[in-house]
């Protein structure tokens, strides 16, 4: 109990509820498919970068794990522009939607 609870407590404010207390939201079946589809890529990084967080085997190589991540968004980056370009293609879609799609996608690349 802190001086911020029982305080709280004195004035009858509620407080915040603790990460114990937070309700956790049932899986959608389209999570389910997320995570399954996403495990190859995850044990594809787990496998080839290292971690190099403190305390680890690999906590000295960092600049490996910076250049290997740097090298995994600019693939993903090449791959996104090559297939919307081809896709735009085949659409026949203007260069501005295509500019757009690709600044969007290209948002979300480092958050893979």
């Amino acid at each position: 109990y802190s001086s911020v609870d029982a305080l709280a407590a004195s004035l009858d404010v509620p407080t915040p509820m603790s990460n114990d207390e937070e309700e956790e939201e049932e899986e959608t079946k389209f999570d389910v498919v997320v995570n399954i589809l996403s495990k190859p890529i995850e044990f594809l990084y787990s496998w080839t970068i290292p971690d190099c967080s403190p305390g680890s085997k690999y906590a000295n190589w960092y600049f490996a794990t910076f250049i290997l991540s740097f090298a995994y968004i600019a693939g993903l980056s090449f791959a996104i522009v090559f297939f919307v370009t081809r896709i735009g293609c085949m659409f026949n879609l203007s260069h501005t939607v295509m500019g757009v799609t690709v600044v969007a996608m290209g948002a979300e690349v480092p958050d893979i």
